[in-house]
This record gives C-alpha cells, structure tokens and sequence, in this order.
C-alpha cells in the first residue's frame, strides 16, 4: 500500500498507470473495452512514464510517482500484482476502470446516437480516456480541463502517442462555448467530490441548462464528517433536486448507473464498499 504526502502529479498518476491492468483483472465486471482502446491506454502508459521523467515536470513529481518511473523494467508486472493485490491500490484500481469503462460506453453510445459529439472531459488527469476516445472516432472536438502542469504533460503524451490530441480549455472557455453550443457533451469522473458542494451546485446548475449531454460523478455520505463538505448528504441530494433547474434531467438515469457501479464494487469490495461514500452516476 502506497502512503505519504503527495504532489501535483502523483494522485493523477497513480489513477491512470493500473488501468490497463485493471481492464485484463477484472473484465467479467467491466463494460467490455474495444481492442484499439485498451492498446491506446497501454501505450499511454508507456508514453507518459518518459514524458514525466522531463525536467521541466521535476518539481511536479512526489515519491510515488519516482517509485513507478523507477520501475520500468519491471512495470508491467509490478502493476499487475498492485492490481491482484488486495490493497487500496487494488481497489482504487477496479474504481478507476469502472469510471473509465463507463464514460468510454457513455460516449460511444452518444457518438453513434448523434454522430456530432463535442465533448470536454472535466478533470481528465493523465486518464488517456478522452484522446483514446477522440482518436478511435476521429472526432475533431474534444476538449480536456485540468490545471496547467497536468494538462501540459497529457497533451504531450498525447502527441506523442499519435492519432487525436484534445485541446486544453479552462473551465471559463469552455461555460462559453458551451453558451455557443460550440460543445454539447461533458463527462467528470473524480473531479466533483474535490469541490466545495457550492461549487458542484454551480456548475451542476450550469451543466444542466447548457450540455445536451452529460456524464458525472458526484459522492453520496451518510458519514457526519463529511457531511455538506465535497460529498452529498441525503439531505445535500434533497436540497440539489430543488436547487438545479428541471432536476428531473439531471437525474434521468442516475438509478441505473449507480445501481450498475453498486452491483460490481459490492460484489468484488463488499467491506470498502459499505464503509465509504458512495459514488453516484447522473448522465443524460
């Protein structure tokens, strides 16, 4: 199990170096990955783990991931046994492929639904989904939102991977094109229960009246602690219904999606699963 203080690359790292492992582990409990998905992330890895090692990213790097950067020749077999690992690691891992496998079914069904996607991924990290998504569609459109260092370092390993880079667009330019319709889909895994719950109200409010199309993470707590802090009460959830504008849209298939998550998390984690929030899926 990985401990300490962490950095600005280190969290982002470490939620996106398992998942091609991840997606081998436990595929019977994932939406299935198309083949050219699953190579792009692999080689992503591979990619990113170089691009990191850049000076100019030295200052942005914590102990964990010097430990992965240190493990190359090993890397692929060290990341399967995190994966296999009962750890918080292993967990961690299967939350982050169930996110990932999700948004990649999301918007695969849109993009053959509507064939004009113009998608922002909010708080992408070094998760490869949006350029490994853009490239496989050939999407012109695609759009990714992080702080600067992060998205410096996922535009390169994007370029240098080959196919399609997203543009990087801060959360202001993208409220304006979205006023446009110059973007009209939006995913967010992991990036709202870093938020104030003011803020995730905002900007709930905001996608709902904007983004014909959304698909977003938000935590569920019955711990008192946490109450009211980045993740949702039972009352927090009320109190969301009434604030957002037409809650009804943006609730259209929560049930499903979260029932869906529950379902494999519970299966696999029953222990972690009934100790810590929960997350909740609203798309439309």
């Amino acid at each position: 199990m990985i401990n300490g203080q962490f950095k600005e690359f280190d969290i982002p790292v470490l939620c996106s170096v398992f998942m091609p492992a991840a997606f081998e582990y436990y595929a019977g409990y994932l939406v299935p990955v198309d083949i050219e998905i699953k190579d792009y992330y692999k080689q992503w890895n591979r990619v990113l783990q170089e691009v990191l090692k850049k000076d100019c990213f030295k200052k942005y790097r914590g102990k964990h991931t010097e430990i992965l950067l240190r493990a190359k020749n090993q890397l692929d077999s060290f990341l399967n046994k995190c994966v296999m690992f009962p750890s918080d690691i292993g967990v961690q891992s299967l939350y982050n492929a169930i996110r990932n496998t999700e948004t990649l079914n999301y918007l695969s069904n849109k993009q053959k639904e509507q064939n004009n996607l113009k998608f922002v991924d909010l708080g992408c990290g070094f998760s490869p989904m949006a350029a490994a998504f853009q490239t496989k569609y050939n999407i012109k459109n695609a759009y990714i939102i992080d702080k600067e260092p992060i998205a410096d370092a996922y535009i390169q390993t994007a370029e240098l991977v080959g196919g399609r880079t997203p543009e990087f667009k801060t959360w202001a330019q993208i409220k304006n094109m979205a006023l446009k319709n110059d973007v009209n889909t939006i995913t967010a895994m992991g990036v709202f229960p870093h938020m104030p719950i003011k803020e995730q109200v905002n900007r709930l409010d905001f996608i709902n009246q904007h983004f014909s199309n959304f698909f977003l993470e938000i935590m569920y707590t019955i711990n008192p602690e946490r109450a009211e802090r980045f993740a949702f009460t039972p009352e927090g959830l009320a109190r969301l219904r009434m604030t957002v504008e037409h809650s009804k849209d943006i609730e259209t298939t929560l049930i499903h999606n979260s029932l869906r998550y529950y379902k494999r998390m519970c299966n696999l984690k029953k222990q972690y699963f009934l100790h810590n929030e929960r997350s909740l899926f609203v798309s439309r």
